[in-house]
């Protein structure tokens, strides 16, 4: 935009001329939270990189003989934001509100921004419950056929349960911050793993993420990470709760006014929690141990104790064969003994020192192989190699990094290797 201002008391007249940037408004959505909000267990996933390599079945799997190149340039792909995702329902209908409702002339661009499992945070939040992931109570269990061989229906039960109390949990809490609660277990009643109906919540997945992954190996088909999360029906249900959440909230703020006390708006507008059929079905012990006063737990430490938690932060290590200054590369790969190791890490304070250690584990026994220290650069980032030793054994290597953040806190990161 172009402002112009014309001087007409002098001869002859003269004039000066601003250029102003003009932000336009937009109607932005924005979803956190972790892989049930990402969509995992329901491809493609975005910037998602198909490999095309499996030519052949072996005995323990298909045996991959091509090289698969890293799925992204970075490693935000590991985090499986599918394009089936639920927030993106959720989205699409308040977008599709406010352009019946409350736009006129003028219609501000839409916007998602869609940051399930980056660690990003925000305030005027809808909280979602985690359903129930097995249909029935455990007492009653619909048969799971082969998933018998893996869940009895005890701990098919206590899983339920768990549930159960992580929603109470939430109840108990988020209110109390202001927080919306969109309880999600009444819509997936009859809907869970082992439900003779449609399930929306996928059961076991067998085979490998091999997208995640780089190595021209022969892989054992295992378990899928999309296992007992909702399948494209469950993020139905999931766009469901939130939008029924977030229209209660819509209308509670158009009948006061304003939302001038989100507390009294939360509590207006929760939704109900879940109806249970019977008392039998309400298990006493689900809320023991239950916290519902953190800050009478925080009053028997002590000041500098609760300060030093508080200034506690996790870092992204990655460790692999492509890493460059980019971070380019995953956060697990495979090593042998003597190999020189790749790390990169960030989130220290510039010019700090961290110790990067290495344990492995075997025959039910740890053992702490390699330590070295490492400095970190004027941006607070560790970038440099770790010689592994030769004595290497086990089929897992934890690789752990720690120092001191710009708060003067603990800095802490693992991978596996």
């Amino acid at each position: 935009a172009y402002i112009t201002v014309y001087y007409t008391d002098e001869h002859p007249p003269t004039y000066a001329t601003w250029r102003f940037t003009v932000k336009a408004e937009v109607f932005e959505h924005v979803a956190l939270g972790d892989s049930f909000a990402a969509g995992e267990g329901n491809p493609d996933y975005i910037d998602e990189q198909k490999c095309t390599y499996r030519v052949g079945w072996g005995p323990f799997g298909y045996w991959e003989t091509d090289m698969c190149m890293e799925s992204k340039e970075d490693i935000d792909f590991m985090c499986h934001r599918s394009q089936e995702n639920w927030p993106n329902k959720v989205y699409t209908e308040a977008y599709q509100d406010y352009l019946e409702t409350e736009a006129t002339w003028y219609a501000a661009d839409g916007k998602l921004n869609f940051q399930a499992c980056s660690g990003a945070t925000a305030t005027q939040v809808v909280v979602a419950t985690y359903p129930r992931l097995f249909d029935g109570s455990g007492r009653n269990p619909f048969d799971c056929g082969a998933l018998n061989n893996y869940f009895s229906s005890e701990e098919r039960a206590w899983i339920n349960e768990m549930s159960d109390t992580m929603a109470g949990v939430i109840w108990s809490q988020a209110p109390k911050s202001g927080l919306i609660v969109a309880d999600t277990r009444n819509y997936f009643s009859g809907r869970g793993v082992c439900s003779p109906d449609e399930s929306a919540i996928n059961g076991l997945m067998f085979g490998r993420d091999d997208e995640d992954f780089s190595e021209p190996i022969m892989k054992v088909v295992g378990l899928e990470s999309g296992s007992f999360h909702p399948n494209a029906a469950g993020m139905e249900l999931y766009a469901q709760a939130v939008n029924y959440a977030r229209l209660n909230l819509v209308a509670a703020i158009g009948s006061s006014g304003s939302a001038s006390s989100s507390v009294q708006v939360a509590t207006a507008v929760q939704v109900s929690p879940l109806d249970y059929q019977g008392a039998d079905d309400v298990n006493p012990d689900w809320f023991a141990g239950v916290v519902d006063d953190p800050e009478s737990v925080l009053s028997a430490y002590s000041p500098d104790v609760i300060e030093s938690v508080r200034t506690t932060t996790f870092v992204d290590l990655y460790a692999d064969h492509k890493i460059t200054s980019s971070f380019a590369g995953t956060k697990c790969g495979a090593v042998v003994p003597n190999e020189l190791v790749p790390l990169s890490a960030d989130g220290f304070a510039p010019g700090s020192t961290a110790r990067v250690t290495v344990t492995t584990s075997a025959d039910g026994t740890t053992q702490e192989v390699v330590s070295a220290q490492f400095t970190a650069d004027s941006d607070g980032v560790l970038h440099d190699e770790l010689a592994l030793p030769g004595a290497i054994k086990g089929e897992y290597v934890l690789m752990e990094v720690s120092g001191r953040n710009d708060q003067g806190g603990l800095a802490y990161g693992n991978t596996f290797l």
